[in-house]
């Protein structure tokens, strides 16, 4: 019945040697709810709004489960719905390409490899859907959800169908328009830890359209920048995908 909120600082917000949330508004907390009075039925859930449901949502589509097919429920929650709506996931902000909800594409029956239009030989096809994930979301994907959100290859035989290049892909460790210097006291540039998200192929990257190195997948590749002024850097996967942020080095 109750909701108890704890701050313990200074109304200016500056800080208290020694005194943080642990040592000081927590055993406060604690205090404060043991004051309060209670009866019976304190513990029960009260019961919810006629426009409220509980239901079970699944990622990565970010849809009630009942409302799509099986092999797209990576990851399921008991959620709260409101007027029984389920927003999907959205597509993420500044990502030039990015494929939401299902991807429909034929495949070989046999195989399991990905069919185009434009073949050599005949393949007996088969229709499967892929639910696919942001590119920002890698970071905290297993394994098998990474592998299941992934396109199946392209069959040999057949032409390239530009799906990889849709491949969404993002920088990690550096903002676009960010402006970056080194450390007061340190010489020698600024020295940044770098990923690209969002494939599982090798990836090139580009500073002011040099090559400074490569990485495979979402592995890290360490770069000192030096000099000063605008830069682009440019990270491309050798399935076709892209993504480029630019920054400022200070002088």
């Amino acid at each position: 019945r109750y909701t108890v909120g704890v701050w313990v600082g200074r109304p200016d917000g500056t800080p208290l040697p020694g005194q943080y949330g642990a040592v000081t508004a927590l055993p406060l907390l604690f205090d404060v709810m043991d004051a309060l009075p209670r009866a019976a039925g304190d513990a029960a859930r009260p019961p919810a709004p006629p426009s409220v449901s509980q239901v079970e949502v699944c990622w990565p589509l970010g849809i009630r489960r009942d409302a799509q097919p099986a092999a797209a429920c990576q990851r399921s929650l008991e959620a709260w719905l409101l007027d029984a709506a389920a927003p999907p996931t959205f597509a993420e902000r500044d990502t030039r390409s990015w494929s939401s909800g299902l991807q429909r594409i034929d495949v070989d029956a046999g195989s399991g490899l990905r069919v185009s239009a434009d073949c050599a030989g005949p393949h007996a096809l088969a229709s499967v859907q892929v639910a696919r994930w942001p590119a920002l979301a890698a970071p905290w994907l297993t394994a098998e959800e990474q592998q299941a959100s992934r396109l199946p290859p392209l069959a040999p035989d057949c032409r390239d169908d530009g799906r990889d290049a849709a491949e969404p892909l993002r920088i990690a460790g550096l903002n676009d328009g960010a402006t970056l210097a080194a450390p007061p006291g340190r010489d020698g540039g600024v020295r940044l830890a770098l990923r690209a998200l969002g494939t599982s192929a090798r990836v090139q990257w580009l500073l002011d359209g040099r090559r400074i190195g490569e990485s495979v997948g979402a592995s890290t590749l360490v770069h000192v920048f030096t000099g000063s002024g605008p830069r682009t850097l440019t990270a491309l996967a050798d399935n076709g995908s892209w993504a480029s942020v630019a920054f400022t080095l200070a002088r």
